[in-house]
């Protein structure tokens, strides 16, 4: 367990803070290190007024559209607001976005991202809008607004009455939320990974797992972190117990107080959550 955002976080303190007499006496390079960063953020700072505001064709310019852009399927697959295929991006912020900076995740994790994301958006998601399946072509093939069944932006105010909740008979009017087949594709496979978060888990952590347990601090002879936390004091688990039944109280007060959220849906999340902490945990502290 690396936690690699971290460890760049720590590295990148450690640069600033400690730079070597040897390495200032050897190195051809005159600018401090700290100075070479200021001037990185400097830099950053006064480019993204392009992208961000002065030409915001920056962020993702798909030059391969422009070959036929009143070719309707060619553009969805090259277009910025399609697949992208092709599309090149000049805002760092638009690169983070998704999966923060791809610096900081190790390069089998790229790997594996990359390979998802082909089978998602570049099979998956065509063969989904292309065969109409769920009537998908009324819809742009991605999109992150929700529609009605003819294919409009869905107004959500024609299913809620005064009190803002739910008018069962209009909804039966209206119809249900519809959304796009790249959304829906997506949408499938984050709950595909959910279960094979906790199976990925079992197989290659569960012994793992199961011995931290059973561990406390002074047990860890080969974690230089626990060695050093194994000299203070551990916080009373009851403290944990507390805090955790107060913030439930409260939340399930919140939840019957309001009539947006039902209770139970609350319970349902905390326990989904519980399912899933030490999985996604891990899969963090290895992947980012």
């Amino acid at each position: 367990m690396i936690w690699p955002k971290t460890l760049m976080s720590c590295c990148l303190i450690r640069t600033l803070d400690i730079e070597s007499k040897t390495e200032t006496n050897k190195r051809q390079w005159t600018m401090t290190r700290s100075k070479f960063f200021w001037l990185i953020v400097l830099f950053q700072f006064i480019w993204y007024w392009f992208p961000g505001y002065i030409f915001p064709l920056l962020s993702m310019f798909s030059f391969i559209c422009m070959i036929a852009p009143h070719n309707i399927i060619f553009s969805q697959i090259t277009g910025s607001n399609g697949l992208g295929l092709g599309a090149i991006q000049f805002d760092w912020n638009s690169c983070v976005a998704f999966l923060d900076s791809p610096i900081l995740v190790p390069f089998w994790a790229h790997v594996n991202i990359f390979i998802g994301f082909i089978v998602v958006a570049w099979i998956v998601t065509p063969i989904v809008y292309y065969k109409n399946i769920w009537n998908s072509k009324k819809m742009p093939i991605i999109s992150n607004r929700a529609f009605d069944i003819n294919g409009n932006f869905y107004d959500p105010m024609k299913v809620l009455n005064k009190d803002l909740l739910l008018n069962e008979t209009a909804y039966e009017i209206y119809g249900g939320v519809r959304m796009t087949a790249g959304y829906a594709v997506s949408y499938g496979f984050i709950l595909a990974a959910f279960s094979a978060y906790i199976v990925h888990t079992v197989l290659y952590h569960g012994k793992f797992i199961a011995e931290q347990f059973r561990m406390t601090l002074s047990d860890k002879k080969n974690d230089i972190h626990a060695k050093l936390m194994s000299h203070y004091p551990e916080v009373f688990e009851w403290w944990y117990y507390i805090i955790l039944f107060l913030s439930f109280v409260l939340g399930l007060i919140y939840c019957y107080s309001s009539p947006l959220l039902p209770g139970y849906i609350m319970i349902v999340a905390i326990v989904i959550n519980f399912i899933i902490m030490i999985p996604t945990g891990i899969i963090v502290a290895v992947t980012n």
